[in-house]
């Protein structure tokens, strides 16, 4: 066998069967937009791929867009099914249109091999030597037809598009999942073609981003971390030769920044930092971030709870409180303490950890009254609503109230809590972008600009934090930064307690009075 592969090595014309650099060159042909059908030259990064191809079983492929990995990944199974009877290669695409238009490159490859690589048409007009030919091919299927020593064995590409049952009970020898960031049900196919990949096949997944914590960022983590068994590959916007600064500031002026670093990212981070419509602003993010690599370290820090300032008794105080569950697994309970002034607010304490709905109210009640007991503003959507009443029994003196502002007055009452909806939301969100932009809050906390830098518009066209990672902190600062920027709710909610205070005083006066003593009581 070692005999028989040192004479291939050494004949040009067999060379390609061993190495799918040799395939491309010896006569692999792409459609060019302007060209036709041109020769498919590789360039010397393409070459490195087809070679990391070859010694892993898993690649994943973070991408600019128009690089040429489709093609590369095309000619390179292509390569499988003719060199490799029994091969059977899934390519699976975001949506059936994509699938025909990855199989029909294929197929466009196929048709234009040279004497030599290419196959018969049919099994009546077989190659001599090679003894293949095209069994089957349809939008879907191409299927090659071997004549080996134990009878005719097919090597075959499916063109799939994504699905819940995509790649169930199909035994690839390869997959290559296709701008894997944006195909639906990206968990589902996970788990559909997972055997697979436990049974020995090879899996090649390449995209560009898509927002952060999706099946195709995982994967990407893991793989940087050498965790998964991933090799992972990044190809910039500059491995298109013809491109340059020039071509490069042209994308600039016509994309906003989003979009201009997702679809043409320089470095991995700034794929995913920058991918699936953030909500803050990259350079925003990165011009605090700096101040607080110089800034001093908290006064504070233990037990979930960190002070970089201490109480003013001068200054007005806002805390605002997100609640969950508090489970081990869950989300964070986290809270914000900021000194609001004229120039903005600051933050000066945050609080963050998993704690039942009672023992997180015991917490905040202290985290209060260590600034004087300011005006404190808890969420009150689910869980929210049981460490509101452990605070009214704690006797927090200044928990926010909230009136509707789109109700008039007199016709609501005030209610304990913030409520976050799809109404208030964006409101207190879009309070906290425009604070960080122009530098009217100034946060210290790197927890906090880590989720700022994940939230963003989802599908659906809510905000928040991509499934597996948190926007707890976020909710928290944004109501407190909020909150702290609204002098009129702050004295509404002044208002609520003065009320109540009076209505007791007024009880007290009006109560009835005891009759004197008389008889033996006297």
């Amino acid at each position: 066998m070692r005999a028989e592969e040192d004479r291939d090595a050494g004949d040009p014309a067999r060379q390609w069967r061993m190495d799918p650099a040799a395939f491309i060159a010896a006569g692999c042909r792409v459609r060019h937009p302007v060209h036709g059908a041109v020769d498919f030259a590789l360039w010397p990064w393409q070459r490195e791929l087809l070679g990391i191809f070859a010694r892993a079983r898993r690649v994943v492929i973070l991408k600019s867009r128009q690089v040429g990995c489709s093609e590369l990944v095309a000619a390179y199974a292509l390569w499988r099914v003719r060199v490799h009877p029994g091969e059977l290669v899934l390519l699976l695409s975001r949506r059936q249109q994509d699938a025909s238009d990855l199989l029909e490159r294929v197929g466009f490859m196929l048709d234009h091999l040279p004497p030599g690589l290419a196959v018969a048409a049919s099994a009546r007009v077989r190659d001599a030597g090679d003894m293949c030919w095209v069994a089957r091919r349809n939008t879907r299927t191409l299927e090659l037809a071997h004549l080996t020593e134990d009878g005719i064995v097919p090597a075959r590409v499916d063109s799939l598009p994504a699905t819940r049952g995509t790649g169930r009970g199909k035994p690839a020898s390869l997959v290559i999942l296709d701008e894997w960031a944006h195909q639906p049900w990206q968990e589902e196919i996970w788990a559909a073609i997972a055997p697979t990949i436990s049974a020995g096949g090879n899996l090649i997944g390449l995209s560009t981003a898509n927002g952060l914590g999706n099946r195709f960022h995982q994967i990407w983590v893991g793989a940087e971390a050498g965790t998964n068994g991933f090799t992972p590959i990044f190809v910039p916007w500059m491995a298109q030769p013809e491109r340059d600064a020039e071509w490069y500031a042209e994308q600039a002026r016509a994309l906003e920044p989003w979009q201009l670093h997702q679809e043409y990212p320089a470095i991995p981070g700034e794929a995913f930092i920058q991918s699936g419509r953030p909500i803050f602003e990259q350079r925003t993010l990165d011009r605090h971030e700096q101040r607080l690599r110089a800034a001093p370290a908290p006064l504070e820090l233990a037990d979930g709870l960190a002070i970089w300032e201490a109480w003013r008794p001068e200054a007005r105080y806002v805390i605002g409180a997100d609640v969950a569950e508090g489970l081990a697994a869950g989300d964070f309970d986290a809270a914000i303490v900021v000194r609001a002034g004229i120039a903005g607010a600051v933050q000066v304490a945050a609080l963050r950890g998993r704690w039942p709905p009672d023992e997180y109210a015991r917490r905040l009640d202290d985290l209060g009254r260590r600034f004087g007991a300011p005006l404190l503003a808890v969420e009150r959507n689910n869980h929210g609503h049981a460490c509101l009443l452990r605070l009214r029994d704690l006797g927090y003196p200044r928990l926010y109230h909230h009136i509707d502002p789109l109700v008039l007055a007199g016709q609501e009452d005030a209610r304990p809590g913030w409520p976050t909806n799809r109404a208030t939301k964006p409101l207190i969100i879009d309070a906290l972008a425009a604070a960080l932009r122009e530098d009217l809050f100034l946060p210290r906390d790197p927890v906090l600009m880590h989720e700022a830098r994940a939230f963003s518009y989802r599908a659906n066209g809510s905000l928040g934090a991509p499934p597996g990672f948190h926007d707890d902190t976020v909710i928290a600062a944004a109501i407190a930064v909020y909150l702290a920027s609204q002098p009129e709710a702050v004295a509404a909610t002044v208002r609520v307690f003065q009320d109540l205070a009076e209505q007791a005083r007024r009880g007290a006066r009006h109560a009835p009075q005891a009759p004197p003593p008389t008889g033996a009581d006297a």
